[in-house]
């Protein structure tokens, strides 16, 4: 997505400065023709003044087309970071998910009989979980501030139940106020989907073209979702030890029967050599 728009600036880009070049070629000609048409005064200014307000005109719809790419530039950064938010906690979901179960499942399918061995691979598995989780936990915690830079995009496509925080993403100026890119504003009305009326912090209301403003975030939903998977993350964390305490007992247990079953040698009539047992002294 943003290699298009990068495309897209640079064929703009270079078609603005064309145009503009042709428009200061003009404006070098129009001056040559004044000069050279001295055959009647009067009209030839009137054709100069048409010629100049006609080029000015020209180079001011240029200069808002240009402005309309950056604002395009702009949005198409906000839907990025907005869908990118949700594939990347669409993926940390069924990660997670994943992870833990395959520990669950191969604490819960390990039938111990007390060895050396299995205390060792009990330890592994435990210091394993223990790094998964922390592992884990500070992707969530990217994941969460991260959520706090995405825009409510889905607050564009319907109206408005009260004023929204917003910004403006580049200049504007009319004979009544000038706004500058980033100012604050609040989103008044988006009942027309091409022009959205915003009020300045002075309280001055100006309709703006709606590719050129911002309605400013954090999203709730967004902050929701990534604040969602922490807690799917603790409640795996806990069903996934619940299983090591199972394991842990199974384990224990399995060591005390092995004790108990094992032979303990007893010394003999032979190993004694004829030599009665001392009682221990107290």
């Amino acid at each position: 997505m943003q290699r298009d728009v990068d495309n897209f600036q640079g064929q703009f880009g270079s078609l603005v400065r064309t145009i503009e070049d042709r428009v200061d070629d003009l404006v070098a000609q129009a001056k040559v023709d004044r000069q050279l048409q001295q055959l009647n005064p009067q009209e030839t200014e009137a054709v100069w003044s048409d010629k100049q307000n006609s080029l000015a005109a020209l180079k001011s719809d240029w200069a808002r087309v240009k402005n309309l790419a950056k604002c395009l530039d702009r949005q198409m950064e906000h839907q990025s970071n907005y869908h990118l938010f949700y594939q990347t906690l669409k993926e940390y979901q069924s990660s997670l998910e994943a992870a833990f179960a395959s520990f669950r499942t191969a604490l819960a399918g390990q039938n111990f009989s007390g060895t050396k061995d299995e205390a060792k691979w009990l330890f592994e598995q435990m210091q394993s979980l223990i790094t998964a989780v922390l592992q884990w936990w500070q992707r969530i915690d990217s994941l969460i501030i991260q959520s706090r830079k995405v825009l409510p995009m889905a607050a564009r496509l319907g109206p408005l139940d009260m004023k929204r925080p917003g910004k403006v993403l580049v200049d504007f100026e009319t004979k009544e106020l000038t706004l500058k890119a980033n100012d604050d504003v609040f989103v008044v009305d988006t009942s027309d989907r091409d022009s959205w009326t915003v009020e300045t912090t002075r309280g001055q209301s100006i309709s703006l073209p709606s590719m050129c403003i911002a309605i400013s975030g954090p999203d709730p939903e967004v902050m929701e979702r990534s604040l969602s998977v922490r807690t799917f993350l603790l409640a795996d964390w806990t069903a996934t030890l619940r299983e090591v305490g199972r394991a842990l007992v199974s384990f224990t247990l399995s060591v005390f029967r092995l004790a108990r079953t094992a032979e303990v040698d007893l010394p003999t009539e032979d190993s004694l050599d004829g030599r009665e047992l001392e009682p221990c002294s107290a």
